[in-house]
């Protein structure tokens, strides 16, 4: 990509995708023309989670997944031993709620699986609350240790259709780099883009920022040739990417 301004398409839900946008368009004025919010999908929140009464250690994979648990039963009331998030957002929104936990410097499934103190866990009760579906790597190592693992999912996704017209305004409107901070999401794009007139723009021209080395992986098979990984899905670690594109 040449030093060109950057019109960015954030395609996290509301109200993190707005949150999102708003610290590009503060922090990179000079850097960002542009910046578009389009949802792939809105939260669910599941109110009928089951809590529950056994205590154990408690994982939280999202921002979401802590905002969806604190609605259904103020997370002080859960049965929590000790609590772990993946990633400084996730930290966060636990904090707001009056939760300590621990959390990775390596913001993802790994880094968590990494820490001394998960690795240290065994035939002990844990809690991995996300939202529907998902990876299967936490459930599966930490199973693998005679934890007894259980899944609350506290949220579903709401996918939206993408639209033809809307893929053709994105390149009519200069859309030069795409923010995608999940594998879920980028299929979900990838599924529109693939058949658009412009499928050759949006694969070989287009900057995709994404936050792990994974999703690169997975961006790069589906043929997207300029991809750079954010050191996390943050706010601040996407904008500290998007500061490094040119």
């Amino acid at each position: 990509m040449t030093n060109s301004l950057l019109n960015v398409l954030v395609t996290r839900p509301m109200p993190s995708g707005e949150k999102l946008a708003e610290s590009i368009t503060r922090r990179l004025a000079e850097k960002v023309a542009t910046t578009i919010v389009y949802p792939l999908f809105r939260y669910q929140p599941n109110q009928d989670a089951e809590v529950p009464t056994k205590a154990g250690v408690f994982i939280f994979v999202s921002v979401a997944a802590v905002q969806c648990a604190q609605q259904r039963l103020p997370l002080s009331d859960w049965p929590m031993t000790q609590v772990f998030a993946i990633g400084d957002a996730t930290a966060n929104a636990l904090a707001q709620c009056g939760i300590q936990c621990l959390s990775p410097t390596q913001q993802n499934s790994e880094g968590l699986l990494a820490m001394p103190q998960i690795d240290a866990l065994s035939n002990t009760p844990i809690y991995i609350v996300r939202g529907e579906a998902g990876r299967e790597l936490l459930f599966e190592r930490l199973t693998a240790k005679n934890n007894l693992v259980s899944y609350i999912e506290s949220y579903a996704k709401d996918w939206q259709q993408i639209h033809e017209n809307d893929v053709k305004n994105w390149y009519i409107e200069g859309i030069n780099c795409i923010v995608v901070t999940s594998e879920h999401m980028l299929n979900h794009l990838f599924k529109a883009l693939q058949y658009s007139e412009y499928k050759a723009y949006w694969l070989t021209d287009c900057q995709i920022v994404v936050p792990s080395k994974r999703i690169l992986n997975a961006a790069n098979s589906m043929g997207f040739k300029q991809v750079s990984v954010a050191n996390g899905a943050s706010d601040e670690a996407i904008c500290k990417q998007l500061a490094m594109i040119g």
